[in-house]
C-alpha cells in the first residue's frame, strides 16, 4: 500500500510539474503579446488587457494540451468536439457557406443513391431472393420467356419437386366495383405455387395454393396486398370471407399479403392476386403471344397463347437448369421434327432453358435507367469533389486568421497530430451538419426524381425511395471521405509555420506561397471539373431539344380516348354495331372534325409485333427472322392522325367492315423487304405469301416512343368479323381539354358500360415517353449550374484572399506611383490564368469521357466542337467576373492606410 501512495504522489508531482512548465510558457506568451500590443502604439495597461483577451481564447488549448500531455482519452475526444462546435458558431458565416455547399454535394448524391438502391439494389421482401428465378429461353433467334399454361403444366409435372414451379401473369389494371362506384385496382394473375416459390406468408388466412387452380373458373378466391387492405378495407380485422369484385367478377378474400410485399414488378405493384384459372372470367388479354391460337376464347387449353412467365426456387440453380431442359427436351425434339429446312432445324435444336436471377423482381425502369443512373451518379460525385474542393480553400484562407493560435498550441508543447487530428475533427462536424441536411432533402429531391421519371404526380409512389439503413451507411461514408479530403491539407498546413514569426505577425500567411499554390491547383481543378459538367449539361440538352423537335409523322393534337370493350362485356357480334355509333357519336360534338378505331393507339405502350412472315418476291437471308409490327385501325384512320400517304392509296370506307384482303405498310417496311420494288400489288402472308394485297404505302411515323427508330408496320383494317380495339383518335378543332370532356360525356350517355380511361393528346403521350431524357437533361443543367456556382466561388474567395494578403504590397507599388489600371490587370490576370489552365486540363478530360455518354444522346455527336466552345466560354465569362471583383477592389487600396496596417 505505501509503495502505491509513494507512486501515486510522483504521478502527482510530475503532473504538477508538467503544469507549471505549462503555466510558465503561457506567461512567457503573454509577455510577448504585451510587448507587441506596446509596439503598437497601446498604452501599458490597453496592451495588458488587449493581451488577456486574446490569450483568454487559449485556455481551452492550454486544457487540450495538458489533456493530451496526461494521454489520449475519450474525455479528450468529446473536448475537442465541443472546442470545434464553439469555433464553428464563433463562424457563423463560414459556417453557412460550407454547410451548404457541402449540402448541395452530399443531398445530391444520397438522393441519386437512393434511386439506384431502390432500382438496382434492393430484393424483393421475400424468405432467400437469392435463390428465386426466371426462366428464359436461349436462342440464336429472339425469343421470349412467356409460356402457354400448357406448356407450363407438362414442364411442371417433369419437374423433380412440384411445388418448386409457379407461373404469372403482368400486372393488369381490372375494374374494381360497378356502375359509377368503380374504381381500377392492379391485378396479377398467378399459379398456386406462386406464393410457396417466393417463400410469402400471409398476415392474415392464407395464400394461394395449388388446388385454386384446378378447373377453368371454378376459383373466385383473391389474396389483396397490405397496402389494398388498409386504404380499401381500413384495415378491417375481418376482411378475409368479404368479397371483392374485378371485371364482373365476384371474389371471396382468403387472405392477405404481408406488408411490404406488392408482388414482384418494381414500377407495377399489385393490389391482388387471383388464380390463372380465372383468365377468361376476368377477360384478361394482356402480353401474350399467339401461334395458331384464339385470344378471345379461354386461354388455359390453348398451346399456342403464351402468356405465363415462370419462376423457380433453387439453392442450386445449374441443376434446377437442367432439370427443367430434362422435361423440356421431348417436346423440342417433336417441335424439330415438324420441321423440314435443314437450317431451321439447326437453329431450333440449339434453343435451351436458362434461369436468370430473380431476386430483384420485374422492371422496365431498371433496365432504361441503369446507364443513366450511373451517369448521374458519377456527376454529383464529381460535384461533391468540387464542393470539397471550395471548402478545402475556405478552410486554408480560414487558417491564416488561426495561425496565433496554432502557434500558442505548439508553443506549449501539443504535437502537430494532436492539432491537426483536432482540426480534422472539426472539420467531420461541418461534414456532418453538411450530411444532416443533405439526407433531410435528398428523400424529398429521390422522390419528385422518380414521379417525373414515371409520370406519377401525386398520390403513392409504386415503390419507396426512401432513406434506409444502405443509404445512411452511404452518407456516412461519403462524409467520412469528404471530410478527411478537404480537411487534411488545411489542416497540415495550419501546423506548418515558424513559432517565432507566427507569435509576432500581424496575420498574414508565414506560409503564404504554398497555401496559395494549394489554393491556386484546388481552383483550377475546380475548372477543370465544372467544365466536364458543364459539357454534359449541354450535351444532354442539346440531345433533348433534338428528341423533342424530332418530327413524329401524326398530329400532336390529336387526342387518344382510351377504351375497352372487353371489359364492358361487349361480344364480337356487338362490336361493329357499337363501332360505328361511338365514332358517329363523336363526330357529332362541336369541333370534331373526324374520329377513327384503333387497336393500338399512338404513343400509348400497345405494341403488337408479328414474325413467321412470307413475302412474295422476298428470299430471307439463312436464320433471318421476318418481323414487323402491326394495327388494326377504322375508317379514316390516316389522314385522323396526320400520317401522309407516300404511295398508293388508303383504305376505301367500302373496305371497311368487308374481307376485303388488303393492307397498307410504312416506308421503312417497304425499303426493308421491297428495295428497289415497287410494292403496290405486291403480296404477303403469315400461312402462304398470297395473302394480303398491299395497296398503299404511308410515309413513316414513330407510333411507339418519340425515340424509338420506326420500325417495319403494317396496317390491317378492321374486317367483317371486328376483333376489340384499345383506342378512339379524335382530331378536334379548338381546346383539347375541353373536346376531351365532351367525348367522355357523350360516351358515358351513349354507352354507359363501356369502360372510357385516359383521353389525351398525341403530343402529351409522346412527351411522356421522354421522362428519361427529360429527367436526366434537367438534373445534368442543375448540377452543371451548381458546379460553375462553386467554381466562381472558390475562384472569387482565392483572389480576394490573395488580395488582402497582398494590401501592403499594393500599397507600396501605389506610393511609388504604379497605375491602378496596371495592378488591376496584374491581379485580374492571375485568376485569367488560373480559368485558362483549368480548361486546359478539361479539354482532355472531357474528350476522354465523351465516348461514356454517347450511347445515351440522341443525334449528337458526344465531341461537338460547338458545345465545349460554349461551355468553356460561359465558363470563362463566369470566371472572368469571378476575378474582376477582387481586382477591381485592388485598385481602390488607400496607399496610406496599407503602409499603415504594415
Amino acid at each position: 500500500m505505501l509503495a502505491r501512495l509513494r507512486s501515486v504522489w510522483r504521478n502527482l508531482r510530475h503532473r504538477d510539474s508538467v503544469d507549471r512548465d505549462l503555466d510558465d510558457e503561457v506567461r512567457a506568451v503573454f509577455d510577448i503579446l504585451v510587448d507587441e500590443k506596446r509596439r503598437g502604439g497601446m498604452t501599458a495597461e490597453q496592451a495588458r488587457r488587449a493581451a488577456t483577451l486574446e490569450l483568454g481564447r487559449q485556455h481551452a488549448i492550454t486544457q487540450q494540451v495538458r489533456e493530451e500531455r496526461a494521454g489520449a482519452s475519450l474525455d479528450a475526444v468529446i473536448k475537442d468536439i465541443r472546442y470545434g462546435a464553439r469555433m464553428l458558431r464563433a463562424n457563423p458565416g463560414f459556417t453557412l457557406v460550407v454547410v451548404l455547399s457541402l449540402a448541395a454535394g452530399i443531398g445530391a448524391n444520397s438522393a441519386i443513391f437512393s434511386i439506384a438502391n431502390a432500382m438496382l439494389l434492393k430484393t424483393l421482401p421475400i424468405a432467400e431472393p437469392q435463390n428465386v428465378h426466371v426462366m428464359r429461353f436461349e436462342s440464336r433467334l429472339p425469343m421470349t420467356g412467356r409460356v402457354s399454361y400448357v406448356f407450363f403444366d407438362r414442364l411442371r409435372s417433369g419437374f423433380p419437386t412440384r411445388d418448386g414451379l409457379a407461373g404469372m401473369s403482368r400486372v393488369t389494371r381490372m375494374r374494381m366495383g360497378s356502375g359509377g362506384d368503380a374504381q381500377m385496382a392492379a391485378v396479377q394473375l398467378v399459379t398456386g405455387e406462386f406464393f410457396g416459390v417466393l417463400g410469402t406468408a400471409p398476415q392474415l388466412g392464407r395464400m394461394l395454393t395449388p388446388d385454386d387452380n384446378r378447373t377453368m373458373g371454378a376459383h373466385p378466391v383473391t389474396v389483396i396486398s397490405d397496402a389494398f387492405w388498409r386504404s380499401r378495407f381500413n384495415a378491417a380485422p375481418d376482411v378475409v370471407g368479404r368479397e371483392v369484385t374485378f371485371n364482373n367478377v365476384r371474389f371471396t378474400i382468403v387472405g392477405v399479403a404481408p406488408p411490404g410485399f406488392s408482388g414482384v414488378w418494381l414500377e407495377s405493384p399489385a393490389e391482388a392476386w387471383i388464380p390463372v384459372m380465372m383468365q377468361a372470367d376476368v377477360k384478361y388479354t394482356q402480353n401474350f403471344s399467339a401461334e395458331n391460337a384464339d385470344f378471345l376464347k379461354p386461354w388455359i387449353p390453348q398451346d399456342g397463347m403464351r402468356w405465363l412467365d415462370v419462376l423457380t426456387r433453387s439453392a442450386d440453380p445449374a441443376h434446377a437448369e437442367a432439370a427443367l431442359n430434362a422435361a423440356y427436351r421431348p417436346e423440342l425434339l417433336a417441335e424439330v421434327d415438324r420441321i423440314t429446312d435443314v437450317q431451321q432445324r439447326a437453329v431450333a435444336l440449339d434453343r435451351r432453358i436458362v434461369l436468370e436471377p430473380f431476386g430483384s423482381g420485374f422492371s422496365n425502369l431498371r433496365s432504361q435507367f441503369r446507364a443513366p443512373l450511373f451517369a448521374l451518379l458519377g456527376m454529383v460525385g464529381l460535384l461533391l469533389l468540387i464542393a470539397c474542393a471550395n471548402t478545402a480553400n475556405l478552410l486554408l484562407a480560414r487558417s491564416t486568421s488561426r495561425q496565433r493560435e496554432m502557434a500558442v498550441r505548439l508553443s506549449i508543447g501539443a504535437s502537430r497530430g494532436r492539432i491537426i487530428g483536432q482540426l480534422l475533427i472539426e472539420s467531420l462536424l461541418l461534414g456532418a451538419l453538411a450530411a444532416a441536411v443533405g439526407l433531410a432533402i435528398a428523400p424529398l429531391v429521390s422522390e419528385l426524381l422518380v414521379r417525373m421519371t414515371i409520370g406519377v404526380e401525386s398520390g403513392p409512389l409504386p415503390f419507396s425511395v426512401g432513406i434506409d439503413s444502405r443509404v445512411v451507411m452511404f452518407t456516412i461514408v461519403i462524409t467520412l471521405l469528404t471530410s478527411f479530403l478537404f480537411g487534411f491539407a488545411p489542416a497540415w498546413r495550419a501546423t506548418d509555420l515558424s513559432l517565432s514569426t507566427a507569435l509576432k505577425s500581424t496575420g498574414r500567411s508565414t506560409h503564404q506561397g504554398a497555401r496559395l499554390n494549394l489554393s491556386k491547383m484546388l481552383v483550377v481543378g475546380q475548372v477543370a471539373l465544372s467544365l466536364f459538367l458543364a459539357v454534359g449539361a449541354g450535351l444532354f440538352a442539346r440531345s433533348f431539344n433534338n428528341l423533342v423537335s424530332q418530327p413524329l409523322g401524326v398530329e400532336d393534337q390529336v387526342l387518344s380516348v382510351t377504351i375497352n370493350p372487353n371489359l364492358g362485356g361487349y361480344q364480337l357480334p356487338e362490336l361493329a354495331s357499337l363501332y360505328q355509333r361511338i365514332i358517329e357519336r363523336v363526330e357529332a360534338i362541336p369541333g370534331v372534325q373526324s374520329a377513327t378505331i384503333a387497336m393500338c393507339g399512338v404513343m400509348t405502350g400497345c405494341r403488337s409485333n408479328s414474325d413467321g412472315i412470307q413475302i412474295t418476291g422476298y428470299v430471307p437471308q439463312p436464320g433471318e427472322q421476318l418481323m414487323f409490327q402491326e394495327n388494326r385501325v377504322g375508317p379514316n384512320y390516316f389522314s385522323t392522325v396526320g400520317m401522309t400517304m407516300a404511295a398508293g392509296r388508303g383504305f376505301e370506307p367500302r373496305e371497311i367492315g368487308s374481307d376485303a384482303a388488303v393492307a397498307v405498310i410504312n416506308e421503312t417496311m417497304a425499303r426493308k423487304y421491297f428495295n428497289g420494288r415497287d410494292p403496290i400489288g405486291q403480296r404477303f402472308g403469315y400461312d402462304h405469301p398470297n395473302e394480303f394485297e398491299i395497296i398503299g404505302v404511308v410515309r413513316d411515323a414513330r407510333v411507339n416512343t418519340v425515340r424509338e427508330a420506326v420500325f417495319p408496320m403494317v396496317f390491317h383494317k378492321i374486317g367483317a368479323t371486328p376483333s376489340y380495339v384499345g383506342t378512339m383518335q379524335v382530331r378536334a378543332a379548338g381546346d383539347p381539354a375541353l373536346a376531351g370532356a365532351a367525348i367522355r360525356r357523350a360516351l358515358n350517355e351513349l354507352e354507359p358500360r363501356l369502360p372510357v380511361d385516359r383521353i389525351t393528346t398525341i403530343g402529351a403521350l409522346a412527351a411522356n415517353t421522354l421522362r428519361q431524357e427529360r429527367l436526366i437533361a434537367r438534373l445534368t443543367t442543375v448540377v452543371g449550374i451548381l458546379a460553375l456556382a462553386l467554381a466562381s466561388l472558390g475562384l472569387y474567395g482565392l483572389m480576394a484572399y490573395a488580395v488582402k494578403q497582398r494590401t501592403a504590397e499594393l500599397g507600396v507599388r501605389f506610393a511609388l506611383g504604379a497605375p491602378r489600371p496596371r495592378v488591376m490587370w496584374m491581379v485580374f490576370r492571375e485568376s485569367l490564368l488560373l480559368v485558362g489552365a483549368g480548361l486546359a486540363i478539361g479539354v482532355p478530360l472531357v474528350l476522354a469521357a465523351a465516348r461514356l455518354i454517347g450511347p445515351m444522346l440522341f443525334d449528337v455527336n458526344p465531341n461537338d466542337p460547338a458545345v465545349m466552345v460554349i461551355a468553356m466560354a460561359v465558363l470563362a465569362a463566369v470566371g472572368a467576373w469571378s476575378g474582376y471583383l477582387p481586382a477591381w477592389r485592388a485598385s481602390r487600396v488607400d496607399p496610406l492606410v496599407a503602409l499603415r496596417e504594415e
